[in-house]
């Protein structure tokens, strides 16, 4: 049997498992798609990009900044939480696009990111510095929110915000 014989799903979670354990996860995926037809379909699946551990890709950062948003933009797109918050960092803090910043670092917060949850709560901390007791209602926010329910949470949202307050999210770990 040879690897065509394999069903896609099998070799997108092959590739998503590569992509999420690789030193450079953009070599292998070039690598991958230039081996045969069925890497490169395997490839372009939702899952890999959304696993794939963006955070290894510094280098690129550095030398075709670029390139490395815009794989960060279609990571963030699959929803890869890591490639939220570091879209959310650059968006928010280099570009100044604040509404845009934000709701890469709540997605990433909403998928378990530790890091985006400590942003958010600076950023709604230091907003709330600007207005007179502002400072005493986020502490309340946070300090008064009911068990089970985020204090950052959206108007209307229930118990169990952000899903994956329970668990830390493993969409990608198996």
């Amino acid at each position: 049997m040879d690897i065509a014989g394999l069903p896609s799903d099998i070799l997108v979670e092959v590739t998503a498992s590569i992509v999420t354990r690789s030193a450079t996860p953009l070599n292998d995926i070039v690598n991958l798609r230039r081996s045969c037809k069925v890497f490169r379909d395997a490839t372009a699946a939702r899952k890999v990009r959304r696993c794939m551990a963006v955070h290894r890709e510094w280098r690129l950062h550095w030398w075709d900044k670029a390139r490395f948003l815009s794989v960060l933009r279609r990571c963030a797109a699959s929803g890869n939480p890591e490639a939220s918050y570091i879209l959310g960092l650059e968006e928010f803090c280099n570009r100044r696009r604040k509404a845009s910043g934000l709701r890469h670092l709540l997605h990433a917060m909403e998928h378990g990111h530790a890091a985006a949850a400590y942003m958010m709560g600076m950023i709604t901390l230091h907003d709330s510095l600007r207005s007179p007791g502002g400072a005493e209602q986020a502490l309340e926010r946070w300090t008064a929110s009911p068990p089970g329910l985020h204090p950052l949470a959206p108007a209307g949202q229930g118990a169990g915000w952000p899903p994956c307050a329970e668990r830390p999210c493993r969409s990608c770990e198996g």
